[in-house]
């Protein structure tokens, strides 16, 4: 258990209470922290109000415990932080990029809408980026789609484009909108004869809509 070690003149005898008790209330961190065997331990006094903690739990995590990712996960889910809080405390203190990010947080059952809305206000992570990520992170281009079309009030050729940018090949696109309907499918007749794959990256008749490069 951590010790206290304190000179008092005697004539401050009566003040000794007080001087303790600020003393660890400035340094409460550092005297209870070692008490904790277990990050999740940790975790649970801060939300049980047993020490006051304002920082990064990340900082904590690593610096302390030497935690694994989902550790730390589990910490900022028992103080109830949210998924731009966990986004964050990976990527600056982890290094994690955004797509490591995503695919962590999907195999612990974290939705789409979570992952990605996490990325965008905990990271400032641009859609291209957010959707590179959800791409990376395997989820289903249905899954992506939606999660994009909504979030950012995607018309169909924006929304075409968006896919491509992420990483979903054009197949998947045209499966995609036809699945949807409406104008969706619309798009899709106006372009005419269906899909070319160029160099892995091209769509016929995509190009003005989508703004797509063609590259040999």
């Amino acid at each position: 258990f951590p010790t206290l070690k304190k000179s008092i003149p005697p004539a401050h005898f009566e003040a000794l209470y007080h001087i303790v008790i600020q003393e660890i209330k400035d340094k409460a961190e550092e005297y209870l922290l070692p008490i904790f065997e277990k990050l999740e331990e940790w975790a649970t006094a801060v939300g049980e109000g047993l020490i006051a903690f304002s920082g990064e739990v990340a900082n904590v995590a690593k610096d302390y415990y030497d935690a694994h990712v989902d550790e730390v996960v589990a910490a900022y889910q028992t103080l109830e932080q949210g998924a731009d809080k966990i986004a964050y405390g990976l990527n600056e203190v982890y290094k994690l990029k955004e797509e490591v990010i995503a695919s962590t947080l999907k195999k612990l059952d974290y939705p789409i809408d979570q992952i990605g809305k996490g990325l965008g206000k905990g990271l400032g992570a641009s859609k291209k980026i957010i959707g590179k990520s959800l791409q990376e992170a395997e989820f289903a281009i249905e899954e992506t789609g939606e999660f994009m079309k909504d979030a950012y009030n995607l018309a169909a050729p924006e929304l075409g484009k968006t896919l491509v940018d992420a990483g979903y090949k054009a197949e998947q696109v045209q499966g995609y909108f036809k699945g949807l309907g409406g104008e969706f499918v619309d798009v899709l007749d106006d372009l005419g004869d269906g899909i070319l794959d160029v160099g892995g990256t091209v769509i016929k008749g995509y190009v003005s809509k989508f703004c797509i490069e063609i590259k040999p």
